[in-house]
C-alpha cells in the first residue's frame, strides 16, 4: 500500500511540475509576444552601450531573455543577434536621442569576420560627428582591433591590453589513439586537407604549416594596417611593436598611442559624460539590446518588395540541425519556402560555417540552384565559409565576403575508428561475424581494413571531390585544372581568396544586400531587409534560453578545457564523407 501511495504522489506532483512548466512557457510566450509587438521608446541624451563580452550569433530567434530577467531566472550568456547590433548602430548614427557610443569590455566572441563588419559600421558612425568611448580591464587583440576605432580607448593601470599577433594552436589525438589501441582509417583528397591530420599526425604537415602560415600573415597584415589607419601610427613601426612584445603595461600602450589614457572607470566615465556636454545624472545609459529592440519594433514587413537574409551557421549535419549546427532539412525547407514568396526578391544567404556533411553540401547546393531560376541569390561570408561552408556558397550568383573570413578549404575526406586492439586488449572483448556475401560486413568498426575496403572508400571520396570541384569551377566560371590548383583542400582569406577568383566582391552583409538588390533591379528605398535562420518550436526555444547560461558557467569553469571537450565530442559526428576544414579555427 506504501508504494502504491508513493506512486500516486509521484505522478500527481509530476503532473503538477508539467502544468507549471507549460504555464511558465505560456507566460513567456505573451510576454515575447509583447516585447516584440510593442515600439520601445528611447530617452534623449542616450548612450549606446555595447558590451562587446555579449555572446553574440548571426541571428537570434525570439527568445526568452527578457521574460527569464521578469522572473529572475539566469540570463546571463544569451547572445544578441550580429545582425541586429550591425542594423542598431547604423541606426543609431541618425538617431538624435543618441549622444555616443560606450564599447565596454575586452573580450569579443565573434570572429575577425565579425570584428571587421562591426569595426566598419563604427567607423561609418562617427561620420556622425559623435564620438565613440571604449573601456575595458583587458583587451583582447581581437577585440582591440574594433576598440581601436574608438575616440578614447582607456584602460585602468592594472589591466593588460594584448598586443603581440595571432598564434593557431591545434591538439593531436595520435598519441592518446596509440595508447589506447585505436586505429583511425583516414581517406582523403586534398594536399592541405589536414582535418584528419589530429588522428594520424603528432605535430603540423608541411603543407598545413604553410597554409596556415600565409592566411595568419595575410589576417595580421590587415589588423596592423586598418589600426594604424585609425590610431594614425606608421605600420610597420606597429608590426615592429607587436613582433617584440613591446606593450606589456597599460603604461606601454600608451606610451605607444594605443590607449589614449590609462585610468580608472570613473574617470572614464566622467570623461565621456563631459565629451556628449551631459552631466551624469542626466545621461542615459542604454543598453544594445533594449535599442535593437526599439529599432526592431519601428521595422515592418510590409513592403512587396524584400530581400531575405537567411543565416547558415554552424557544422553542416545530415538531417534535422540543431543549435550550433546546420541541418540540410531546415535550409532546403527555408530556401523552398523564400523561392514561393513573390514579396521576396532577392535572397542573402549569409554563411558562417566550417563544413561538415558532403551530402548535407549538396542537397543544400541543389536547392539554391532551383531557387536561382526564381530570383537572385547572393553568398555573404562570415567569419568562416569553408569546404562545405563554401560548397553552399558557389553555387550562388555572387559572393561576398570579408578580407577576414576564412574560407575555401575545397577538399574532401573520411574518417573511421578502429578500437579492435582497445576492446581486444584492454577490455577483453573479442568479436566474430557470419556474412552472406565477401562485403556484407563492410566497414565494421572493430574489423582491421583489408585494401578492396579501403580502396572503395578511397573512390567514394575520389568522386565526391571530383563533383565539389566540378561544380565550384563551374560556379566561379573557371578551368577545372585552374579551380583545382587553388583548392587541395588550401584554406584562404577572404582577400586572397578574392586574388583567385573565389568570391566576387569584398565585405559584409550589408554589401551583400546591396548587390543582391542590384541584381533584382531594386533602387535604394524600393525594398525591406529580412532576417531569417532555421526555425525552432517554442519548446526548444524556451529550452535553450534555461541551458544558455549554465553552458556559458561550464565554458567559464572549464577555461580552455572547454574547447577540448568540444573537439572530443565533435569526433563523434565524423561519419561519412565530410567536406570540412582542416580544423576547429580558434585564433588567438
Amino acid at each position: 500500500m506504501g508504494q502504491f501511495i508513493r506512486e500516486i504522489f509521484a505522478s500527481i506532483v509530476g503532473v503538477l511540475i508539467a502544468v507549471f512548466i507549460l504555464a511558465v512557457m505560456g507566460v513567456a510566450v505573451m510576454v515575447s509576444s509583447a516585447v516584440s509587438s510593442q515600439e520601445v521608446s528611447i530617452d534623449d541624451n542616450s548612450i549606446l552601450e555595447f558590451n562587446l563580452n555579449q555572446p553574440l550569433k548571426e541571428i537570434v530567434e525570439d527568445d526568452f531573455s527578457a521574460f527569464l530577467e521578469l522572473a529572475g531566472l539566469p540570463s546571463e550568456g544569451s547572445p544578441l543577434s550580429f545582425q541586429f547590433v550591425l542594423k542598431a548602430i547604423k541606426e543609431a548614427k541618425t538617431d538624435d536621442n543618441v549622444k555616443a557610443i560606450y564599447l565596454k569590455g575586452g573580450n569579443f566572441k565573434g570572429g575577425y569576420a565579425q570584428a571587421e563588419e562591426l569595426r566598419d559600421v563604427l567607423v561609418d558612425f562617427k561620420l556622425s560627428g559623435k564620438p565613440i568611448f571604449a573601456y575595458a580591464d583587458n583587451y583582447s587583440e581581437k577585440t582591440y582591433y574594433i576598440t581601436s576605432v574608438a575616440n578614447e580607448v582607456i584602460i585602468p593601470s592594472v589591466g593588460s591590453l594584448e598586443f603581440n599577433g595571432l598564434s593557431q594552436q591545434l591538439m593531436y589525438f595520435t598519441g592518446m589513439f596509440e595508447k589506447l589501441g585505436v586505429k583511425a582509417e583516414v581517406f582523403k583528397v586534398g594536399t592541405f586537407k589536414s582535418a584528419v591530420e589530429p588522428f594520424i599526425n603528432k605535430k603540423m604537415s608541411p603543407a598545413n604549416r604553410q597554409q596556415t602560415e600565409v592566411y595568419l600573415n595575410s589576417l595580421y597584415d590587415h589588423y596592423l594596417q586598418n589600426v594604424a589607419l585609425s590610431r594614425g601610427l606608421d605600420k610597420n613601426v606597429l608590426k615592429e611593436i607587436s613582433n617584440k612584445m613591446l606593450v606589456q603595461t597599460p603604461e606601454d600602450a600608451l606610451k605607444y598611442k594605443l590607449v589614449t589614457e590609462v585610468a580608472y572607470e570613473d574617470v572614464f566615465k566622467k570623461k565621456l559624460y563631459e565629451a556628449v556636454g551631459l552631466e551624469s545624472s542626466d545621461a542615459n545609459m542604454l543598453k544594445m539590446g533594449k535599442y535593437i529592440s526599439s529599432v526592431e519594433s519601428k521595422s515592418g514587413m510590409s513592403s512587396s518588395n524584400q530581400i531575405a537574409v537567411l543565416v547558415a551557421e554552424g557544422e553542416i549535419i545530415y538531417g534535422e540541425g540543431s543549435d550550433g549546427t546546420v541541418g540540410n532539412v531546415e535550409i532546403v525547407e527555408r530556401l523552398r519556402e523564400l523561392g514561393k514568396d513573390d514579396d521576396v526578391k532577392a535572397v542573402v544567404f549569409r554563411v558562417n560555417s566550417p563544413g561538415g556533411s558532403a551530402l548535407a553540401s549538396d542537397l543544400v547546393w541543389r536547392e539554391i540552384q532551383l531557387l536561382r531560376k526564381k530570383k537572385p541569390v547572393v553568398a555573404s561570408m562570415s567569419d568562416v565559409a569553408a569546404s562545405g561552408g563554401y560548397y553552399f556558397s558557389m553555387g550562388t550568383d555572387k559572393i561576398v565576403a570579408s578580407p577576414n573570413t576564412i574560407t575555401g578549404s575545397i577538399g574532401v575526406f573520411g574518417v573511421l575508428f578502429n578500437p579492435k586492439a582497445f576492446m581486444n586488449n584492454k577490455l577483453g572483448v573479442t568479436f566474430d561475424a557470419v556474412s552472406t556475401g565477401e562485403y556484407s560486413n563492410f566497414m565494421s568498426t572493430v574489423d582491421d581494413f583489408n585494401e578492396n575496403d579501403k580502396r572503395i572508400v578511397q573512390n567514394s571520396v575520389n568522386r565526391i571531390y571530383s563533383d565539389f570541384t566540378s561544380k565550384a569551377a563551374s560556379g566561379r566560371n573557371m578551368e577545372l585544372d585552374a579551380l583545382r590548383a587553388i583548392a587541395e583542400g588550401r584554406v584562404w582569406t577572404g582577400q586572397d581568396a578574392l586574388e583567385r577568383g573565389l568570391v566576387d566582391e569584398l565585405g559584409g552583409t550589408f554589401k551583400a544586400v546591396e548587390v543582391a538588390a542590384e541584381l533584382a533591379n531594386l533602387e535604394e528605398g524600393d525594398y525591406e531587409v529580412t532576417y531569417q535562420s532555421g526555425a525552432k518550436s517554442i519548446f526548444e526555444k524556451f529550452a535553450q534560453s534555461m541551458e544558455q547560461g549554465q553552458e556559458a558557467k561550464l565554458k567559464e569553469k572549464l577555461g580552455p578545457l572547454y574547447n577540448w571537450n568540444e573537439q572530443l565530442n565533435k569526433l563523434q559526428r565524423l561519419e561519412g564523407v565530410q567536406a570540412r576544414m582542416p580544423y576547429e579555427l580558434e585564433i588567438y
